[in-house]
């Protein structure tokens, strides 16, 4: 996989900002879309897949205005047309009830935000390598968006 696409699903704009400076210092061809809410993101898949194309993963953040990342979450894992799309929650709790619910979820994943700075930067950039380079989801006529 040369380019990702990320779409990204947080409410803080110094988190959008080390992400999507992670994300570019790991490669200028990544593209990361970015949703402050959940009804924002909801909105992208709908009408934004068809210009943008799917997402190869969602960086998702749980603690969101109007809708929460949990809700969010919900949403898509039971919609047949975004279901396969990979999740990583970053959040700043680590609630074990919440972590249980979360990663109940098919093909989603619970990480903990550092506080550092530096080690955010690390993790963003070691998400965005994994998914570069080993993980793949199945796009075009078997990954129908109907």
């Amino acid at each position: 996989m040369e380019a990702l696409k990320i779409l990204l699903i947080e409410d803080d704009p110094g988190n959008i900002k080390l992400v999507e400076e992670a994300v570019a210092a790991n490669s200028p061809k990544h593209q990361i879309f970015v949703a402050n809410y959940g009804e924002e993101a909801l909105d992208f898949l709908e009408n934004d897949i068809p210009k943008k194309g799917i997402p190869d993963v969602i960086l998702l953040d749980l603690k969101l205005p109007r809708m929460t990342g949990i809700e969010f979450l919900e949403e898509i894992k039971q919609s047949e047309k975004y279901a396969l799309i990979p999740v990583i929650v970053l959040t700043n709790s680590d609630n074990p009830e919440i972590m249980k619910t979360v990663t109940s979820y098919p093909s989603t994943s619970y990480i903990i935000k550092p506080s550092g700075y530096t080690e955010y930067l690390e993790l963003v950039n070691f998400i965005v390598e994994y998914w570069k380079k080993h993980s793949k989801i199945p796009h075009g006529q078997d990954f129908k968006f109907n």
